[in-house]
């Protein structure tokens, strides 16, 4: 049943990758879905989402899915495979296109992949649809062409049984996923349901603030350079197909932490981009709490994942001067999720800079307040994140 509700997950996934034209060299659709998007979204284990992926695969499972190594630190890609019949073969096998030419290496910043058991499909995956059919994707719709079919005979009858198998899965998954519910709310409505933060949303109309100009809270350990999502230089700017006011709490965040712990000022239009382009961001709906980690990664600063029930590791690293970012769910900071970072402690209290609001980051919070509306349910070693 998982693995039926993982395919449905990246079927869903495939229709934002067309309307983005997510397609390589050889106009192949391919999605990006990490490890750490299953662990979020499913509520698994580490140990079942690397099965469920597995099952997936081509080695060793029903072969619907095949990751593709970037490079560059890159997540992997994933495509669905075309069965086709090789002339000289008795059973109806996977095809895929060529390997294309080897990744390159990258330039400055460098990512490096987040460790796990599965670094390729543990990454991403991926799944080929009909352009035309952007919310379901048929597995018959080839991504490569087909080979043609031999003459009249066993082969021909291999063929319409792996189809009809093939049918009867896919059935399968529309029995037990209403694709009405992973229709454009369905990220919110999972979220909410959830209580894990993955929806973040900030109330926004499309009114902004003025610019802020350049703002440094000074009263921590460290000197924290600030950007407020809703800055008029930022907030209609685009992330993904969504904007930077509405959604951006997550690159913002994360431009606060990396301009304040390197030498390098990155904007949220910048960091944005970035996010983007490396499968952090996620439409309608924010972003992949698997971000923060990589976007950490990206730019050298170690990163630590942290849990609620570890107050005193939180007040140490701040009291080192490490900043650490929270994914918080509804309370004083949002009414779904929201990103922040903690970038001090003073008096007992902790110092925020909250990428939504810059009257609630010259406040002093509880401690308390910060654990108990932290997300219960977050992916990527969440809800803390201690980098520095």
């Amino acid at each position: 049943m998982e693995a039926k509700v993982l395919y449905g997950l990246m079927l869903d996934r495939m229709g934002l990758s067309v309307r983005n034209g997510w397609l390589d060299g050889e106009g192949r659709v391919y999605i990006y879905f990490t490890l750490d998007d299953a662990l979020a979204m499913l509520g698994c284990g580490k140990d079942k989402a690397v099965r469920l992926f597995k099952e997936l695969g081509a080695s060793g499972g029903i072969g619907l899915i095949e990751c593709r190594k970037q490079g560059q630190g890159r997540p992997a890609r994933i495509y669905v495979k075309n069965f086709t019949l090789p002339p000289d073969s008795e059973e109806c096998t996977p095809h895929l296109a060529p390997e294309g030419p080897p990744a390159q290496t990258s330039e400055k910043p460098k990512s490096t992949l987040l460790e796990s058991r599965s670094q390729d499909c543990g990454r991403t995956a991926a799944i080929k649809t009909d352009k035309n059919h952007t919310e379901l994707s048929d597995t018959e719709s080839s991504i490569h062409p087909p080979a043609p079919l031999p003459s009249p005979g066993r082969r021909q009858r291999d063929v319409r049984d792996r189809m009809d198998q093939m049918d009867a899965y896919r059935a399968l998954v529309h029995e037990n996923i209403s694709y009405e519910g992973l229709s454009d709310d369905y990220a919110q409505n999972l979220s909410l349901f959830l209580g894990d933060g993955m929806f973040q949303y900030t109330e926004y109309g499309g009114v902004t603030i003025p610019s802020l100009g350049n703002v440094r809270f000074t009263d921590g350990v460290t000197d924290v350079v600030y950007f407020n999502q809703l800055d008029q230089q930022y907030a209609n700017k685009p992330y993904g197909t969504d904007n930077i006011g509405g959604y951006g709490c997550g690159p913002t965040s994360m431009s606060i932490v990396v301009s304040s712990l390197t030498d390098d000022i990155v904007d949220p239009m910048e960091m944005a981009e970035w996010a983007y382009k490396n499968g952090g961001w996620c439409s309608k709906s924010g972003s992949y709490h698997s971000l923060i980690p990589n976007a950490a990664k990206a730019w050298g600063l170690p990163v630590e994942g942290c849990t609620a029930s570890e107050p005193q590791r939180i007040l140490d690293a701040l009291g080192s001067g490490k900043l650490v970012v929270a994914i918080m769910t509804k309370g004083h900071f949002t009414s779904g999720g929201h990103f922040i970072v903690l970038r001090g402690v003073k008096g007992g209290q902790i110092l925020v800079a909250d990428p939504a609001s810059y009257k609630r980051s010259e406040k002093s919070w509880d401690l308390s307040i910060i654990l108990n509306e932290a997300s219960k349910r977050a992916g990527a070693g969440g809800p803390f994140w201690i980098i520095g």
